[in-house]
């Protein structure tokens, strides 16, 4: 049992306090060789507030780490010798009494008291007065403690409720900590209070909001507390600590030159630790088991708080990015043609679905002259917005080289060229583009690395088109091929995406190419709309639900 001995002044003390000193009064003049010591012990905080009533007057102190145990033993006809708080008694009164009265006041909560009468000589004169003053005595000092109880409970809850108000009107974290400062002023005083915000990740401070740190290097030094203090061993580890002297405390990271004691509370989400609340005194052991308990019920406030206000900031993030991204589908959206063209002799289909809100791919029919029709398919690297981007910067730059250059392979060479000063390293795209002549039914193509489309001919034979270079974006000044295919009457040439091949079912098969042509020969006497629509539908029914799609185009192209 520790046996530090300081001057205890509450102001939740008032009415006990009052109660004691009235009844000193009363019987101070009896006090000739004997000794009256009330004993109220705390609980929750494992505190022993001692009043003792000497011939020369009224002694106050406290003994602190008193294990209920030692305390209810004062309450026993016979006190054990040994009883450390019985002890420290003698110690501190002067002398150990051979005979005594106890009365054991036991209240509601977490406060209960003693009255142990002392005396040098035979105490029972002394004792037969007191004992008349005795009973009405510790009535009024139970009642004492139960309304210093319910002032400090009845205070706790209304701050509470302030800050609980303040919380549920903002979700501003400042304003709620200023709340809890306010609040905890009038409860406990303290001479420094960080609240400590982890990132996601737990790792580093996101956020310190703090108030008693005035110095640069006070404020400095409150990050390195987090990594290798007491803040930092209490968000590691999600346990509370109390700390009556930091200097004794290797944990300790002075951020303050006159902190003495310390009191630091994990904050939670759930499970998980998000943050520390912490207290500083300039006091030596001024922080209890029961003013952990209180803090701890504003620290939850501030928990809340902090979950609040982070889950509305990435609301208010995400609603913010998914306009965007809306705004960037729709951009998207009308980079696509609305309708098939209409040439004669063809009949032409596609569709294009993205995996995200905005993907990557890409497909478009270009009138060029009368009956000259470019047509272009495209998959750039990754996913989203900035896949997006570069597919944006893809089309710009075909449709501005298709306008100043007639030869394809010189408008892959500008637009590989425009691709790889544009996009970071390790981005690219793979295309194909070509001009269908519809007049003389040939197609002359070339091939940026893409999926080679197919013609499917009317007698069954399979041409994969595949000349052409390497994908743009990678490497300048590429040289590109180009080569005419001839459309006969019921020919049909798909143009594809990954997206369509690499789809997975439930035994990790893909949907490849084979699956892809034997499709579109079983259909090839629907219009080309009809095959589109079959092909998209049989991949649908062949995907397994757990599998990520990827963006997904595909261009239909029948010759009648």
């Amino acid at each position: 049992m520790t046996t530090r001995h300081y001057t205890t002044e509450s102001r939740f003390a008032e009415s006990r306090t009052k109660t004691i000193g009235e009844f000193y009064q009363e019987i101070k003049g009896l006090l000739q060789d004997a000794s009256l010591a009330v004993l109220i012990y705390h609980r929750l905080r494992m505190e022993l507030e001692i009043h003792l009533f000497l011939p020369q007057g009224l002694q106050t102190f406290s003994l602190r780490e008193i294990a209920p145990g030692e305390f209810d033993e004062l309450g026993l006809i016979e006190i054990p010798e040994d009883n450390p708080v019985y002890l420290s008694l003698c110690q501190s009164v002067g002398y150990c009494p051979v005979g005594h009265a106890a009365h054991l006041i036991k209240t509601i909560g977490y406060t209960s008291a003693t009255v142990l009468l002392f005396a040098k000589q035979d105490l029972k004169p002394l004792s037969d007065y007191v004992e008349r003053h005795i009973e009405l005595y510790t009535l009024r000092l139970q009642n004492a403690i139960l309304a210093d109880a319910l002032d400090r409970n009845l205070l706790e809850l209304e701050l509470l409720q302030e800050t609980g108000e303040i919380l549920s009107m903002s979700l501003r974290i400042d304003d709620v900590f200023r709340s809890i400062v306010a609040a905890l002023k009038k409860l406990h005083p303290f001479d420094a209070l960080g609240i400590f915000i982890l990132s996601k990740s737990g790792e580093t401070i996101e956020e310190i909001f703090s108030s008693g740190y005035e110095t640069e290097t006070s404020r400095h030094l409150l990050e390195t507390k987090a990594d290798r203090g007491l803040v930092g061993w209490v968000t590691k580890t999600g346990e509370s600590v109390i700390v009556p002297n930091v200097n004794e405390d290797p944990r300790y990271v002075k951020t303050r030159e006159t902190t003495a004691s310390e009191l630091v509370i994990p904050l939670f989400s759930g499970r998980q630790v998000i943050g520390a609340f912490n207290m500083e005194s300039d006091q030596p052991d001024a922080y209890s088991p029961l003013d952990l308990e209180m803090v701890r019920a504003f620290a939850n406030q501030a928990a809340l708080s902090i979950t609040r206000a982070r889950l509305y900031k990435e609301m208010v993030a995400k609603n913010r990015i998914e306009d965007q991204l809306q705004v960037a589908r729709d951009i998207q959206k009308s980079f696509l043609p609305r309708i098939p063209p209409s040439y004669p002799g063809f009949d032409f289909d596609a569709i294009n679905i993205s995996s995200e809100q905005v993907g990557g791919d890409y497909f478009d029919f270009i009138p060029i002259v009368d009956h000259q029709l470019g047509i272009t398919i495209a998959d750039v690297s990754g996913k989203g917005l900035p896949a997006s981007l570069i597919m944006a910067s893809y089309r710009a730059s075909l449709i501005a080289e298709i306008r100043n250059n007639y030869a394809i392979r010189t408008i892959m060479r500008k637009v590989n060229n425009l691709i790889f000063e544009s996009v970071e390293r390790g981005n690219f795209v793979t295309a194909v583009y070509g001009v269908l002549d519809t007049r003389n039914r040939v197609f002359t193509f070339s091939n940026a690395g893409h999926n080679p489309p197919f013609i499917l001919r009317e007698s069954g034979e399979v041409e994969s088109l595949t000349d052409g270079g390497l994908i743009l974006g990678i490497v300048p000044e590429r040289q590109y091929q180009e080569r005419p295919v001839q459309f006969g009457s019921g020919d049909i040439m798909v143009m594809y995406t990954d997206g369509v091949t690499d789809t997975e079912n439930d035994k990790g098969e893909q949907f490849d190419i084979e699956r892809l042509v034997e499709l579109v020969r079983k259909n090839r006497r629907l219009p080309a709309k009809g095959i589109r629509a079959k092909i998209f539908d049989e991949i649908a029914r062949f995907r397994d639900i757990n599998y990520q799609p990827d963006d997904l185009t595909l261009v239909v192209v029948k010759s009648e």
